[in-house]
């Protein structure tokens, strides 16, 4: 069979579903393609923050989100130690609208499912269950796609644009070429499980804990369900699966808060994770194709992003592809996207590799954070950096570095000799991390 569409769609999660649902009611004929047929899991610490709520209230899917029986979360309890020093404090979070949450946790069996829907009723051509065998080209364009699903029913969607919204090992990303850059390999791997009839405070809160080794939360979800997990060092990684459920037991043990509540509750289901993999940006488009969400951007998963920036790109992708199709210039608007994308990404991409970072928690970052709490802005500056409404270089900038050092030495935190080789630490990270922006910028399109 074979079919002609304006967007060709491939991946149907909280990236691919969203853009195809704005795209179909701005009546664009799109076509989505995923080779799961929905309700359907994938792995994901299914945390999403305030711009996401934002986003999927525009979008209409909210009140079914909410439905879901995910507490709206308002606060947060943190809990950082290193030698010597233990920083815990617990501070609301600043809300994207009067009456929204701050953060919800959604499984994505559940979430995932909603957003299908909501394309589906938007009028998208929904092709579940069907895979990219291939991709069409007429001479150096991408055209379409050539989809074959599980039962060997081949079908071919030709298209002025392919959207590969795939995932970070994105079929079509690899099928065009799109080369990485910004690449950080990340320093923990991660371990989740949910756990029912763990008490929950109220009202409810996310509670993170950091300590000399070990980095971890919890937080309420869907469905009276309970997520927690684990990143130890991604040097423990193999230790770690030769006993997995053993060691898991003794990781989230080691939570502190997170610990005692699931103590008292049951798990359901096995822990499911990752191992440490490369974080990165893609080139993000070419003649006749584009990558979005995790196709086209994964950074570290530690502060749990990935579905906001997912929500956040699809809304403005679609707003460059409609503008495209209706003024005959599809190829400069989505170049113009890419450098927009970077703008928005980079700094948040090597925030989040250093918020991953494996290793204790520096002294003088515990010292600069009391000093934040201490601020009258401090629920924005705290949480500004996680909830993506604040740069992280507005949050902590260099001289707020110094001046906590200068005070945590002086009221005897840290030696003067350790709060020097943490600040040695610091730069060299940071120059790694101006030398992976300026090979982003370098990347940019120059159209």
């Amino acid at each position: 069979m074979t079919e002609r569409a304006d967007v060709l769609v491939v991946g149907g999660r909280c990236a691919g579903a969203p853009l195809a649902t704005w795209l179909a009611r701005a009546g664009v004929r799109v076509v989505l393609a995923d080779r799961a047929s929905f309700p359907s899991d994938t792995l994901s610490t299914h945390v999403f923050q305030g711009g996401a709520i934002a986003s999927l209230r525009r979008l209409g899917a909210l009140e079914r989100v909410l439905a879901t029986g995910a507490p709206p979360v308002t606060r947060g309890r943190v809990r950082f130690a290193t030698a010597g020093d233990v920083l815990e404090a617990e501070v609301p979070m600043p809300v994207p609208a009067p009456g929204l949450p701050a953060m919800l946790c959604v499984r994505r069996v559940a979430l995932d499912a909603i957003l299908h829907d909501a394309a589906a009723d938007a009028e998208a051509t929904m092709l579940d269950g069907f895979a990219v065998r291939e991709l069409v080209r007429e001479g150096d364009r991408v055209a379409g796609a050539r989809l074959r699903s599980r039962d060997g029913t081949e079908r071919t969607v030709h298209a002025r644009v392919v959207v590969g919204a795939d995932g970070r090992n994105s079929t079509v990303a690899r099928a065009v070429g799109a080369r990485a850059y910004a690449v950080l390999p990340t320093e923990r791997f991660g371990y989740f499980a949910y756990y029912a009839d763990v008490a929950v405070d109220d009202p409810p809160l996310v509670e993170i804990v950091r300590d000399e080794r070990l980095y971890g939360f919890g937080i309420p979800a869907d469905d009276g369900l309970y997520l927690a997990c684990v990143m130890p060092p991604a040097a423990e990684y193999q230790r770690f699966m030769d006993a997995m459920e053993a060691n898991w037991e003794r990781e989230v043990a080691g939570l502190h808060w997170v610990g005692e509540r699931v103590a008292e509750g049951r798990r359901v289901g096995r822990p499911r994770g990752l191992r440490s993999v490369d974080t990165f940006l893609r080139d993000a488009t070419g003649p006749g194709w584009v990558l979005l969400g995790d196709a086209g951007h994964f950074k570290d998963p530690a502060p749990g992003q990935g579905i906001a920036d997912a929500l956040r790109q699809a809304e403005r992708l679609s707003e460059a592809i409609v503008a495209g199709l209706g003024a005959g210039d599809l190829d400069a608007r989505l170049y113009h996207w890419w450098a927009q994308r970077d703008d928005d990404a980079l700094e948040r991409h090597t925030w989040a590799h250093g918020f991953g970072a494996a290793g204790p928690p520096p002294h003088i970052l515990l010292e600069a954070q009391r000093q934040t709490l201490a601020r009258r802005d401090a629920a924005e500056r705290f949480w500004g950096p996680s909830l993506q409404r604040l740069r992280p270089g507005r949050a902590l900038g260099r001289n707020a570095v110094l001046r906590a050092t200068a005070c945590a030495v002086a009221r005897r935190r840290v030696a003067p000799t350790r709060a020097l080789a943490e600040l040695r630490d610091a730069g060299r990270r940071d120059a790694a991390y101006r030398r992976a922006r300026r090979t982003a910028r370098g990347r940019r399109p120059r159209r």
